[in-house]
């Protein structure tokens, strides 16, 4: 274990992760010595990601309550966007780290965990087809943080073909959801952020592997 974790440790200082959550998790149980599979990296675990998870909730919230914008003030609403916002935090484990991981990335393909997951996926998308029946946006005819949450997620899986999934997950029968994210995905703001944090994937591509100030996206 400690001989994977040497080399684990060299290759990261040479290349090294960028960012704090997923990507530089392995970096930090590197910085401590502690086996992946131990007990203490699992503790550990749990409680980093808890509060970032709670942290970033807050400060959400923080935002759109310091400039009155995407969040509603009803509190019946509030409370609803507000639970969407949750039911992100909730679902899209299951979409990346369960059926992103075993469709796409697993070194070997077995068929029950794909199927599970791809189930579930397949049923957080039919709860979102059918909130946005009636629905311009996620909590109504406003646009939240909801959406914003939401659609970089569910959003770029029925639009971009995330995972190469398409097709086995037929996501074009989720209409609504197709109609809706590129309604959203046509947004100024959001064409502005989805550019960034990732590699361009053609020539004319104007994304921003990293972003250090706002006159990068200039």
């Amino acid at each position: 274990t400690f001989l994977f974790m040497e080399r684990a440790y060299n290759f990261a200082k040479e290349n090294r992760a960028l960012g704090m959550g997923a990507l530089g998790w392995h970096s930090l149980l590197q910085s401590k010595m502690l086996p992946f599979d131990s007990q203490q990296a699992y503790d550990l675990n749990n409680e980093v990601f808890k509060t970032l998870k709670e942290k970033s909730n807050e400060a959400s919230e923080e935002l759109a309550e310091k400039f009155g914008e995407l969040l509603p003030t009803d509190p019946s609403k509030r409370a609803e966007c507000i639970s969407w916002v949750f039911w992100q935090m909730g679902s899209a484990p299951y979409l990346g780290g369960g059926f992103g991981h075993f469709y796409a990335y697993a070194p070997e393909k077995f068929e029950y965990p794909i199927n599970r997951f791809a189930m579930e996926v397949k049923r957080q998308l039919d709860v979102l087809d059918k909130n946005l029946a009636n629905r311009k946006y996620i909590c109504g005819d406003d646009y939240t943080i909801a959406d914003i949450a939401i659609a970089p997620w569910y959003g770029t899986l029925v639009l971009r073909n995330i995972y190469n999934a398409a097709e086995f997950l037929d996501v074009a029968s989720y209409k609504n959801v197709v109609r809706w994210a590129t309604e959203v995905s046509d947004r100024k703001a959001y064409k502005r952020g989805s550019r960034v944090n990732r590699s361009p994937d053609q020539l004319k591509d104007n994304a921003i592997l990293e972003r250090h100030d706002a006159s990068d996206l200039d």
